[in-house]
């Protein structure tokens, strides 16, 4: 037989994980969409992430912001309100050399060429983060 003496167990402490910012400047984000909490949560990580955020639920709101701000980085999600579409607000107000990223569960089999013949990335639905992150981690931002 064998006696193993009782010991109480250690205590584990659990740090948490601060998130790391993808840059050492706030670019400015864009995030358009129809649904508050989804851009609650998007404002969320990417602050996190050292991005500086500008929320806009209807694309009028966004073109004001557009106009306002030097905003270097545009998430649009397809389906906004009074069937509006992301994609009309895209191609309508994109400024050159400003990265885009339609967000959608659309399963419409030619948006896809549609969205390289006009240089927007098709980010799906449910939007990862991990997705996002590699996404914008790879820009070449410019500052102007």
């Amino acid at each position: 037989m064998i006696e193993v003496p009782l010991t109480e167990a250690p205590k584990v402490v659990a740090a948490p994980v601060q998130a790391v910012p993808l840059k050492s400047k706030a670019f400015k984000v864009l995030c358009l969409d129809n649904d508050e909490t989804i851009l609650e949560g998007m404002s969320t990580l990417l602050t996190k992430w050292g991005y500086q955020v500008f929320k806009a639920t209807e694309p009028k709101q966004a073109q004001e912001m557009i106009e306002q701000e030097n905003i270097q980085v545009w998430l649009v999600d397809q389906h906004l309100n009074h069937d509006q579409r992301g994609l009309d607000f895209i191609v309508d107000n994109r400024k050159p050399n400003v990265p885009v990223a339609l967000i959608t569960a659309d399963s419409d089999p030619e948006l896809p060429q549609q969205l390289k013949e006009l240089n927007i990335v098709l980010l799906k639905k449910p939007l990862k983060p991990a997705s996002l992150r590699s996404w914008l981690s790879g820009l070449k931002i410019s500052d102007s």
